[in-house]
C-alpha cells in the first residue's frame, strides 16, 4: 500500500478530529491511515502556529498576492473617489467664479444663460451633466430646452 502526501486541508481535518474527540493519537492515525508520529507532529504544529502552520510557502505567497490585489483594488476605488471629488470641487470653483462675475453685471436670465454655456463647455470636457446642473443650481429641464434651441 502506497501512502500519498496529505494536503494542508486533510492535515487540518485530522488535527481537528483529534482535538474535537476523545480519540488517542494512535486511534486517529489508524482512522485516517497515517502514522502516529505524523498526527502528533501536526497537532503540535497546530498548537504552536495555528492554521497558518499548514499553509505551504507557495500558498502563503498566493494568499499575500490575493491580499495585495484586494488592497490595490481598494486603493483604486479610493483614488477614483478622490478624482470625482476633485472634479466636483473644480466645477464648483468654476461655477462660483462665473456666477460671481455674472451676478455683478446682469440679471437672472443672463446669469442662467452663462450657466447653460458653462454646463455645455464642461459637459464637452467630460464632466457629469447631472453634477453640473446641481452645482450651478440650474434646472436640467431648462438646460435641455436651451440646448434644443441652440441646434
Amino acid at each position: 500500500m502506497t501512502k500519498r502526501r496529505k494536503t494542508p486541508e486533510e492535515k487540518l481535518a485530522i488535527v481537528e478530529a483529534y482535538l474535537q474527540t476523545d480519540l488517542t493519537y494512535q486511534e486517529v492515525a489508524d482512522k485516517y491511515d497515517v502514522t502516529y508520529a505524523n498526527v502528533y507532529a501536526w497537532v503540535k504544529k497546530y498548537q504552536q502556529q495555528g492554521r497558518d502552520g499548514f499553509i505551504k510557502p507557495s500558498n502563503l505567497q498566493e494568499a499575500e498576492t490575493e491580499s495585495d490585489l484586494a488592497e490595490t483594488q481598494r486603493l483604486k476605488e479610493y483614488k477614483k473617489t478622490l478624482l470625482l471629488e476633485k472634479k466636483f470641487l473644480e466645477v464648483q470653483r468654476i461655477a462660483l467664479m462665473r456666477k460671481g462675475v455674472v451676478r455683478q453685471r446682469v440679471g437672472r436670465l443672463d446669469d442662467e444663460l452663462i450657466c447653460f454655456m458653462t454646463i455645455y463647455e464642461l459637459a464637452e470636457e467630460g464632466y457629469n451633466l447631472s453634477l453640473l446642473t446641481r452645482v450651478l443650481e440650474v434646472s436640467s429641464l431648462r438646460y435641455y430646452i436651451w440646448l434644443l434651441g441652440q441646434n
